[in-house]
């Protein structure tokens, strides 16, 4: 999450006053914070909440994705096309995100990870994983890779979050409630019927034209919005519980990271490179032209994306090697 995500929401918009709008919206309003139909991938019903996922079984480990805030898995477009003949991969949708139901609860790291966890069960996706993870989506990746190191194979943190951004970035700190407020706009605009912004969605236009349409359509619902603003009030819960993690020095970790945010937090490029450092089995590639939504909404930076999944197995592969015959 960056200041960039403050800028290209909307801060500008301002909020519809509560009280008209729902007076005014009523029956019509709680119709759009409703799930939406037409999913493209599976609907699951983990413990009454059904959860969204796009799946694939094919060869090799299973690249499982955890999507940027507010974000449909759908961001994943051009890189679950680039990787399907190489791996399996599981891409859901958080609850409130995409297709995926919302019962309004806050939920730890820990929580978002066990119903990760449940969909990968049910959809007998074995390990070894390699997780894959956008801005906040990167932490979640990250405490995943922690708590179930025996099964994981790799990280791909792609501009991710970094648990300390909010201590050693005043630029990270001082966007985030101008982030809350922006997102807060927008499930408002969005609850009134009006569409979002142009500037808060733009960078869905990168995506396949079949998968940008889905997007926008999803964009111009209030539910991604309300997702959104919950997991901005949970975020430094997430961090402290990322905190208490340890990853295995021996994980391949390859990070992926846009080179145009460092335009507005100068300390980006070193919160990056920390994430890196975390292993002693790392890459760091960072794209000069990319910024923070279309490293992977764009073709060209997704392939990168896919560039550094391949990496990641190949490190992973290799150290299983070695180990069988040690």
């Amino acid at each position: 999450m960056t200041t960039r995500l403050a800028r290209g929401l909307g801060i500008g918009a301002s909020a519809i006053a509560a009280g008209a709008t729902v007076a005014t919206v009523g029956a019509t309003a709680l119709a759009r914070l409703s799930r939406p139909s037409g999913e493209p991938g599976v609907l699951t019903d983990v413990h009454g909440l059904p959860l969204h996922a796009l799946i694939h079984r094919g060869n090799g480990p299973t690249v499982v994705f955890e999507n940027g805030l507010g974000c449909a898995c759908t961001e994943w477009s051009w890189v679950l096309r680039d990787i399907a003949d190489r791996y399996s991969y599981l891409a859901p949708d958080r609850p409130g995100c995409g297709w995926s139901g919302d019962d309004g609860r806050r939920r730890s790291a820990r929580e978002i990870n066990e119903l990760t966890a449940q969909l990968l069960t049910r959809h007998d996706l074995p390990a070894p994983y390699v997780l894959v993870g956008h801005s906040i989506g990167g932490l979640l990746a990250m405490s995943f890779a922690a708590a179930r190191s025996h099964d994981v194979a790799g990280l791909v943190l792609v501009d991710s979050s970094h648990p300390d951004q909010l201590v050693r970035s005043s630029a990270q700190r001082d966007a985030m409630p101008m982030a809350e407020h922006a997102m807060s706009s927008l499930f408002w605009r969005t609850l009134a019927g009006r569409k979002p912004s142009r500037m808060a969605v733009s960078d869905l236009d990168d995506l396949p034209e079949h998968e940008a349409a889905r997007s926008h359509r999803l964009m111009e619902r209030p539910a991604p919005w309300r997702a959104a603003v919950r997991e901005i009030r949970t975020f430094d819960a997430w961090c402290e519980e990322f905190r208490q993690a340890t990853l295995p020095r021996s994980l391949p970790i390859a990070v992926v990271t846009a080179g145009k945010t460092d335009v507005g937090d100068s300390k980006h490029g070193e919160l990056q490179a920390d994430l890196a450092a975390a292993s002693d089995v790392s890459r760091h590639v960072v794209l000069a032209e990319a910024d923070h939504d279309n490293i992977v909404m764009r073709a060209d930076h997704a392939a990168e994306v896919g560039a550094a999944i391949d990496w990641t197995v190949s490190q992973s592969t290799a150290q299983a090697r070695k180990a069988r015959s040690a």
